[in-house]
């Protein structure tokens, strides 16, 4: 008789997995944490961790704590658009220059969380020669 393992629960290790990669762990120190494998070759290591993150469950369960968490992300983000909204309104008969900066920090910060905002250019100087990269972010 055959067991399947889609229809077995997670073992505690693999749950110690899951959660290590939640807690923002890479998949290899994710591994060596859940499996007590610290001594373990690290291409070794590796190897096992992606082996371990196309298992069918555990990528089942990352996508939907990271579609759960992009809800949370959107949802702080409405909340927090409403709330400058409103920040906006009490401050948009405001004639003093402190209400009016007050007034500007505010829309920065909408148009920041909104993605308006001006891209950023960041020098990516190489350690061991190589030519400079600009990135645009």
């Amino acid at each position: 008789m055959r067991l399947d393992n889609q229809n077995m629960p997670l073992t505690q290790k693999q749950l110690k997995f899951y959660d290590n990669i939640t807690q923002g762990m890479s998949q290899v120190d994710a591994y060596l944490d859940a499996y007590d494998a610290h001594n373990m070759a690290r291409n070794t290591a590796y190897v096992k961790a992606s082996e371990l993150t196309k298992n069918g469950k555990i990528m089942a369960k990352i996508a939907l704590f990271r579609q759960q968490e992009k809800e949370q992300i959107l949802q702080l983000n409405r909340e927090l658009t409403i709330a400058l909204i409103e920040e906006l309104e009490t401050l948009k008969l405001a004639k003093s220059k402190r209400k009016i900066s007050q007034r500007l920090k505010t829309i920065k910060l909408l148009n920041k969380i909104h993605g308006y905002n001006k891209p950023e250019k960041i020098e990516n100087k190489p350690r061991f020669g190589g030519a400079t990269v600009i990135v645009v972010k």
